[in-house]
């Protein structure tokens, strides 16, 4: 299923731009992170923030998916109503990582058809770089882990970059890093509305994946240039680009 939102309505000025460098999401767009029925991302803020007394429901963890994670807790934290020392983003975020390196050996599958994805761009010369709001360390580890090092060229995290979602640093290093100057040139895929933001802010095209836990009307809130049912896609959305050559 491919739905595009901007197909008809683009203008003649993005016409004949190559796309030379697609930007993806890990948890929940390449990476399949579930956990005993739960993402990874949701056991280790569980972990986390009950080592502090809180009881933390998946829902509102949902909501603050593809933040950077010292902002996720600080949002999560206003659901809890206590008087809070202020060290306790510290203290939950460093709790966070621990629980992260416990249960990251038990991530070992891709979404289906990712690295064929990767493959497939790369042999038609485009870029390809994986980000996240992950610790910097735990996204190197996350690419190990899926023997992804020989087919990922660019590889950054929040942490890395000094901002989260929806800042565009991220793609605007990648961008740098490969002399790439328009935008239009450049693909963020993601499975939330801040990796649209994200991709957005940035002026590039944007892609929202249904593998992750926001559902399809939350992310077309966004306005996305293409929704698709996974990045197995990819293939035909980049298809649907150059077809404007």
């Amino acid at each position: 299923m491919l739905l595009l939102s901007l197909f008809c309505t683009l203008s003649v000025r993005f016409l004949g731009m190559k796309i030379e460098l697609v930007v993806f999401d890990l948890a929940g767009t390449t990476v399949d992170d579930n956990i005993d029925g739960l993402p990874l991302v949701t056991v280790a803020l569980q972990d986390a923030f009950r080592k502090s007394g809180f009881v933390l429901e998946p829902m509102n963890v949902n909501a603050v998916r593809g933040m950077e994670k010292r902002e996720a807790i600080s949002a999560l934290l206003e659901n809890f109503s206590e008087t809070r020392d202020p060290s306790l983003v510290d203290k939950i975020f460093s709790e966070f990582r621990a629980s992260l390196d416990q249960n990251l050996s038990k991530l070992s599958c891709e979404i289906p058809g990712t690295t064929d994805i990767f493959r497939e761009l790369r042999r038609q010369k485009i870029r390809i770089a994986v980000g996240s709001g992950f610790p910097h360390r735990v996204v190197e580890n996350i690419v190990k882990l899926l023997k992804w090092t020989n087919v990922v060229d660019f590889i950054s995290s929040a942490e890395k970059e000094g901002h989260g979602r929806p800042h565009p640093c991220l793609i605007e290093s990648a961008m740098k890093e490969y002399n790439i100057s328009n935008a239009r040139q450049v693909v963020k895929v993601g499975d939330t509305k801040l990796d649209i933001l994200e991709g957005k802010n940035a002026g590039c095209w944007t892609v929202a994946v249904l593998t992750g836990t926001q559902e399809k009307e939350t992310l077309i809130e966004e306005n996305p240039d293409f929704v698709i049912d996974s990045v197995a896609d990819m293939s035909e959305v980049i298809q649907k680009i150059q077809c404007f050559h």
